[in-house]
Formats: C-alpha cells, sequence, structure tokens
C-alpha cells in the first residue's frame, strides 16, 4: 500500500507539472493531451484529438496531437526523474533508476533512457 501511494504521489507531481507547463506557455496542449489520450486509450489521434479541440476551442490536426504528445510523454517522463530525483539523499542517475525500478515508475521513463543515460543523467528522445 506506501508504493502504491508514493507512485501515486510522484504521478499527481507530474501530473501537476504538465499542467502549469500549459499554462505557462500560451498554445501548449501537454496537459490536455496527455490526459485526454490516457482517458481515451481505445480512439483513434484523430477522435482524441477532436476532443481535445473541442475542450480548448484550439483546431488539432491528428499530426499535431501526435507531436504534442510525444512532448507532453517525455516531458512527463521528465517530471517523474525529477521528483524521484528530489527524493533521494544523493541523486545519481544510477540511484534514480533503481528507485524507478522499484517504485514501478520506470514504465513511464523507459522510452526515454537512452545508452548514455547513467553518464550524462538526460533524457533523450523516445525510442
Amino acid at each position: 500500500e506506501w508504493l502504491a501511494n508514493w507512485q501515486r504521489c510522484v504521478l499527481d507531481q507530474a501530473w501537476r507539472g504538465l499542467f502549469h507547463y500549459q499554462r505557462r506557455h500560451n498554445g501548449n496542449l501537454f496537459h490536455t493531451v496527455l490526459k485526454k489520450r490516457s482517458d481515451h486509450a481505445e480512439l483513434t489521434d484523430a477522435a482524441v484529438a477532436e476532443l481535445v479541440a473541442a475542450e480548448t476551442g484550439q483546431p488539432l490536426s491528428p499530426e499535431a496531437f501526435r507531436k504534442q504528445l510525444s512532448r507532453a510523454r517525455r516531458m512527463f517522463a521528465e517530471l517523474i526523474v525529477e521528483e524521484v530525483a528530489r527524493t533521494l539523499e544523493s541523486p545519481t542517475p544510477e540511484r534514480v533508476e533503481d528507485e524507478l525500478i522499484a517504485t514501478g515508475l520506470m514504465t513511464y521513463v523507459k522510452p526515454f533512457l537512452h545508452e548514455d543515460w547513467r553518464q550524462r543523467g538526460i533524457l533523450g528522445e523516445a525510442h
């Protein structure tokens, strides 16, 4: 139960971070596109893009939706890494990675971890 609460806390922080980023950057839809995609996983990108456009009043093509979604996923992963690192006494990439695995949060971050992650401590593009 503690682990589930901790995981939920980290994810909530990441969602809040995306929300605040979107509010500070005009035209950015990171929070909205990722939330709609996660809430409507069964829908096509085009259908979710329509939902986002209806909610925000901004036209959004499926291509623009996919681009925003890709960037939102990366930022979400970065926010998770930052939150986990913040809780560690001496956060190194290796310790952060170990904590991500132990807490079950690695699934959100793994697509962005490249071979040089442990040397650089920086996430890359999804692969």
